[in-house]
């Protein structure tokens, strides 16, 4: 079960998220952007508490590794490619 499923669950989790999100930026992390890994919920999600907290310039979602896995595998070339040009950027 994903966290964004149950608003229940999602609003039990909420207040860890946050506090987990600003001890990492207090590491000294980038905040130009955040990459979020999946495009769906999980995406809208973050970009909701970003917007609220102004942690980050922009969010950038990239598909979740296992959903490529699972259901994108014959196009597993393209999406390494796209993951190494967005990780590349802006370095």
């Amino acid at each position: 079960m994903n966290y964004y499923d149950d608003r229940k669950l999602e609003r039990a989790v909420t207040p860890f998220i946050v506090s987990s999100i600003e001890a990492q930026i207090a590491l000294g992390c980038r905040r130009d952007r955040v990459i979020v890994l999946g495009r769906g919920q999980n995406a809208k999600f973050l970009m909701r508490l970003n917007d609220q907290h102004r942690w980050f310039g922009a969010v950038q979602a990239l598909d979740h590794p296992r959903f490529i896995m699972q259901y994108r595998r014959k196009k597993l070339d393209a999406y390494i490619a796209s993951y190494a040009g967005v990780l590349s950027s802006g370095v």
